[in-house]
């Protein structure tokens, strides 16, 4: 999961703003930005769950390392949209726009993540690992956390 959502972060693109919950530096406004970030979300978590099951139904048990992979393009997604220098599908001109000040001062800004933000990143993290993958599954990544926690 962490090479995959490493992957998703190269792309800095303006057309790739979507998949960090954000909006394209050139759009006039982000009205395009939350369907294609939903779209870009939903389709890795369905992928992920549709290897998951092919990798079950073929006797495999634990989960796939190919499903945790494209859960991983969707996380990025996910816990990215909790940061404030993205949430609200803010712009994103890419990394070299005014000679990089822009994105100097976005990647400032994430470096400084509260716990209450880390802890909402978490939480959504969560949620999205059991929409995939569900409870079972979630129980054990987490040692029963989920279930303390009450996710449903």
């Amino acid at each position: 999961m962490q090479k995959a959502s490493a992957n998703v972060d190269e792309d800095q693109s303006r057309g790739g703003a979507y998949k960090h919950g954000m909006s394209n530096g050139d759009d006039i406004d982000t009205t395009t930005a939350p369907e294609d970030t939903s779209n870009y979300i939903n389709q890795n978590e369905r992928s992920a769950a549709q290897i998951q099951a092919d990798w079950v139904a073929s006797g495999h048990t634990g989960i796939s390392p190919d499903a945790l992979a494209a859960f991983g393009n969707a996380l990025h997604t996910v816990t990215d949209m909790t940061s404030p220098e993205h949430e609200g599908y803010q712009r994103w001109h890419g990394k070299w726009d005014l000679f990089g000040a822009t994105a100097a001062y976005h990647f400032f800004g994430e470096s400084y993540i509260s716990r209450a933000r880390k802890a909402a990143a978490e939480a959504a993290a969560r949620q999205a690992f059991l929409k995939t993958f569900g409870s079972q599954a979630l129980q054990n990544a987490t040692g029963g956390l989920a279930h303390s926690m009450k996710l449903t």
